[in-house]
């Protein structure tokens, strides 16, 4: 078995160092969440102690928050990878291809958008805790979730079946197979077997190894199962304003 191509796992590595140095373009989300907590005058970041004394509807919100927030980063990875790949290979004014690219930008920026307004539309409780909105975050974190394996799908869709079938790095230091693999294997022109293989080993190592099943479980069940948020969902709305719209159109109600 030939050793998968090039520097294995460093795709994940950087993910990681992205993720633990600059959040990505979470730093903007932080920031505004920060800039509007402070500027309401509650607190957001606590201790132990005071995690505790927040109301039960209040701790699966908190750990709901941390999950659209730090997904963000692996989606935008994933949009930025169907790019990547999407010109590399040449093929980005192909309809189809920018038809998954938009869905997956639109997924993110939902996303996004969600996680933003559940911080602004907070409620406080003990010792000036600000939480989350609970439905707006259940929303957020069910809009990932069911969405998820559809979006890594039309990634690997862009990038094709060679995600898991292109030559290992021995492959091309081989001066018998280097050739065939620099002809065939390359993207547009200017764009090397090497560098467009490297690409690849990145999004398979994102989607299709250990680490892309451990993200497609974590999508599912990390910080409350599919159900839990549906569940939170339908107890946390407010159908009062809905079902009097509902009986005035009816004619029961003035």
């Amino acid at each position: 078995m030939v050793e998968r191509f090039m520097w294995g796992g460093l795709g994940c590595r950087r993910y990681a160092l992205y993720l633990y140095h600059f959040g990505g373009a979470n730093r903007a989300l932080g920031a505004t969440v920060q800039s509007y907590i402070l500027d309401s005058g509650h607190g957001w970041g606590m201790n132990l102690q005071q995690a505790a004394r927040v109301d039960g509807r209040g701790r699966p919100s908190l750990h709901r928050f941390t999950a659209i927030s730090y997904k963000l980063p692996l989606t935008d990875a994933l949009v930025g990878a169907a790019q990547l790949i999407a010109d590399y290979n040449g093929l980005t004014r192909a309809g189809h291809i920018r038809e998954k690219i938009t869905r997956l930008i639109a997924y993110t920026q939902t996303l996004r958008a969600l996680t933003v307004q559940a911080a602004q539309q907070c409620h406080v409780e003990a010792e000036d805790i600000a939480v989350p909105s609970p439905l707006l975050v259940n929303i957020a974190k069910l809009h990932f979730a069911e969405n998820y394996h559809q979006m890594v799908a039309y990634v690997q869709d862009i990038s094709g079946g060679i995600l898991v079938t292109a030559p290992g790095e021995d492959d091309l230091r081989n001066p018998e197979t280097r050739p065939f693999i620099e002809k065939y294997l390359g993207g547009k022109a200017g764009v090397s077997a090497a560098v467009r293989l490297r690409v690849l080993n990145m999004i398979s190592e994102l989607t299709a190894s250990d680490f892309g099943g451990y993200q497609a479980v974590l999508a599912i069940h990390a910080e409350g199962s599919i159900e839990a948020e549906k569940l939170t969902i339908h107890r946390e709305y407010d159908f009062r304003q809905s079902l009097d719209l509902a009986k005035y159109m009816a004619g029961l109600s003035d």
